[in-house]
């Protein structure tokens, strides 16, 4: 777990330099929205990144859809929230290749 924290951080201090416009946020939840955007805040001052990136954050938990509302605000950087149905259902008990 810690060394996934360790790449979640290098992944979005290296997007803030890079030329994308957006970064994917998996099983976002307002508190992981909170951390990534001061994280990006401060990478995107360290490089002098005009323009701010945005977040498609990933619906990927039963706790993320019930507060769906509060992930789309959790941080202006929000541009999209992406329902992962696979995630999703597993995440429910669905069976894998259980008809939808």
């Amino acid at each position: 777990m810690l060394q996934a924290r360790v790449w979640c951080h290098d992944d979005l201090i290296a997007c803030a330099g890079a030329l994308v416009d957006s970064v994917v946020l998996p099983k976002a939840d307002v508190a992981g929205l909170h951390f990534a955007d001061r994280l990006l805040a401060g990478a995107e001052a360290a490089v002098g990144r005009e323009a701010p990136l945005e977040i498609q954050a990933l619906i990927e938990t039963p706790g993320s859809v019930l507060q769906a509302a509060a992930v789309a605000t959790a941080s202006a950087r929000v541009a999209a929230l992406i329902v992962r149905y696979a995630d999703l259902g597993a995440s429910l008990g669905r069976a894998r290749g259980h008809p939808g």
